[in-house]
């Protein structure tokens, strides 16, 4: 197993790998007990390396060893069971996807939520993408546009993690740094690095995490 993310309702478990399984485990009413509800599987033939829940969306989003990102749906069945598909593949890094986020803020230009993933891998980049239709629409196919492909790692880029509540994201890499990624605009369609954390790092980045509030790293 290489990763493992829990959705934001707390209620599934998603794990994944070597064998490109996502397996989502789902908690009875006691919260007790975690079951198999879930194999997700012909998306990626290399290693998933990465696994996040999107906080509004029932949507999951894959990274993976093979260079791709997929994007699954969830939708509720009549017995009220969780059904997802693979709505999305998306394509660009030249290897390895090592980690993927979700991010939804208010575009404030368009008055309304956006929701935003980024994707970072072994080619030294990072990628914001953004979904297409309104948070609340719901399609077979999920449609994004990369808003872009952003090149200030010097070496491979391990994670990344969005903040709660503010459009930022930092990123952890190889070359030993941790840089932090915003918006130049309200309309949230030019992202770029707006700093670099100051505290000198010996090593890796391995992982990053923000505290519930986003006042601690």
């Amino acid at each position: 197993l290489w990763t493992c993310s829990w959705s934001c309702n707390g209620k599934i478990l998603g794990v994944s790998g070597v064998d490109r399984v996502i397996r989502l485990y789902g908690v009875n009413e006691d919260c007790e007990i975690l079951r198999l509800k879930n194999e997700l599987k012909g998306a990626h033939n290399k290693t998933i390396r990465s696994l996040s829940f999107c906080p509004r969306r029932a949507r999951i989003a894959a990274a993976s060893f093979d260079g791709t990102v997929s994007i699954w749906s969830g939708k509720s069945s009549a017995d009220s069971s969780m059904e997802w598909s693979c709505t999305a593949t998306l394509e660009g890094h030249e290897n390895e996807v090592k980690s993927c986020g979700w991010g939804v803020f208010l575009n404030e230009q368009a008055e309304e939520e956006q929701v935003f993933l980024a994707t970072c891998g072994r080619d030294k980049t990072v990628w914001i993408w953004a979904m297409t239709e309104s948070i609340d629409e719901v399609s077979e196919e999920d449609d994004f546009e990369c808003l872009a492909v952003l090149q200030n790692h010097e070496q491979d880029v391990k994670c990344l993690v969005w903040h709660p509540s503010e459009p930022l994201f930092l990123t952890g890499s190889y070359d030993e740094s941790i840089l932090a990624w915003g918006p130049l605009n309200p309309s949230l369609d030019d992202w770029v690095s707006v700093g670099k954390l100051a505290r000198e790092l010996n090593g890796t980045v391995w992982s990053l995490s923000f505290s519930p509030d986003g006042k601690a790293l």
